[in-house]
C-alpha cells in the first residue's frame, strides 16, 4: 500500500466520523423540534441546526467521493508529440500575454 492510499484511507475514516457526528446532531435537533411547540425559539433554533447538520453531511459526501477517487489507481498517460516544432503561440511568446494567435 503506497503513502497516498494510506493517507486517503485515514482521511476517509475522518470524514466518515464527521458524518456520523453530524447525523447524530441532526437526530438530536429533530428530537428537540418534536418536543417543542412550533412557535418557540428552541423549535426554530433546532430547525436551523437540523438544516446545517444536513448540509454538512451532504458536503462531506462530496469530500468522501473525492478521497475515494484518489485511492483508485490512476492510469498512467504518456503523450508523445510527433511534431517537433513548438506551437505558434509558444514561438511568438503570445501565451505570456494571454493573447490568442
Amino acid at each position: 500500500m503506497d503513502v497516498l492510499s494510506i493517507c486517503c484511507q485515514s482521511d476517509c475514516q475522518s470524514v466518515e466520523l464527521a458524518q456520523t457526528g453530524f447525523n447524530d446532531l441532526g437526530v438530536l435537533c429533530q428530537a428537540i423540534r418534536d418536543a417543542c411547540d412550533q412557535q418557540t425559539n428552541p423549535y426554530h433554533l433546532a430547525g436551523i441546526g437540523l438544516y446545517l447538520a444536513d448540509e454538512w453531511v451532504n458536503t462531506l459526501d462530496g469530500e468522501l467521493e473525492a478521497l475515494r477517487a484518489l485511492r483508485q489507481p490512476q492510469p498512467t498517460v504518456r503523450t508523445v508529440s510527433l511534431n517537433k516544432q513548438k506551437p505558434r503561440s509558444v514561438r511568438s511568446g503570445a501565451f505570456l500575454l494571454g493573447v490568442s494567435t
